[in-house]
């Protein structure tokens, strides 16, 4: 506990910019072993297949690490917005940087999810960045669903998936430190900015 209110209450910058080193070694990471694994697989093949199969990879790699880049800075920018307006909504002065720097901190449990994944080529079976990204779509409220007809209900639980939990726990580890709350109180006025954030971002899609 003392090296994550260390990590959150530090104002060294070099630990703004931690999440996106891990985010760029998880994703070089990715591209290693599959790239790896798949020119292993079609070692024994024709040269024209085995670059078609690598070229293919390469191009679901690049659209995933565009895809995920945006999603991740959009996440950051989201939550700072909503953090910065329910903070005021609740009459808590917080200077708007620090509003920042939570957000870009606590995104770093999004990035170590991306750098665990990796772990999952060696007890996961897995193969190609299709099996990589699709890991996610498994975890998702939606799994809870089969049997409803609601195609609205489906698509927001499909949108919150077991990584936006664990940030929405450890996004309220940072709030704990930044206000001095205790983590059930943190937690609950988390809960009340991100839920709200979440509804709003659901409705205008």
């Amino acid at each position: 506990m003392y090296l994550l209110k260390t990590y959150f209450s530090s104002e060294n910058k070099v630990l703004l910019f931690l999440p996106i080193i891990v985010f760029v070694i998880a994703f070089l990471l990715h591209y290693i072993m599959v790239i790896k694994i798949q020119s292993e697989l079609f070692a024994n093949t024709i040269e024209s297949v085995r670059e078609k199969v690598l070229n293919d990879e390469k191009v679901v790699f690049t659209d995933n690490l565009i895809g995920n880049s945006m999603v991740y800075v959009l996440q950051i920018i989201g939550i700072t917005i909503s953090l910065n307006i329910g903070f005021l909504f609740f009459n808590e002065k917080v200077k708007f940087k620090k509003i920042i720097a939570l957000a870009l901190k606590s995104s770093i449990i999004l990035t170590l999810i991306y750098l665990i994944i990796a772990t999952l080529f060696y007890f996961g079976n897995l193969y190609t960045f299709n099996d990589l990204y699709n890991i996610e779509t498994k975890f998702t409220l939606a799994t809870f669903t089969k049997d409803f007809d609601s195609k609205s209900l489906k698509n927001m639980l499909e949108m919150f998936s077991l990584t936006q939990m664990v940030y929405l726990l450890f996004l309220s580890l940072g709030v704990k430190y930044l206000m001095n709350w205790d983590y059930k109180k943190a937690f609950l006025e988390v809960s009340k900015i991100y839920g709200t954030g979440f509804l709003i971002s659901l409705w205008t899609t």
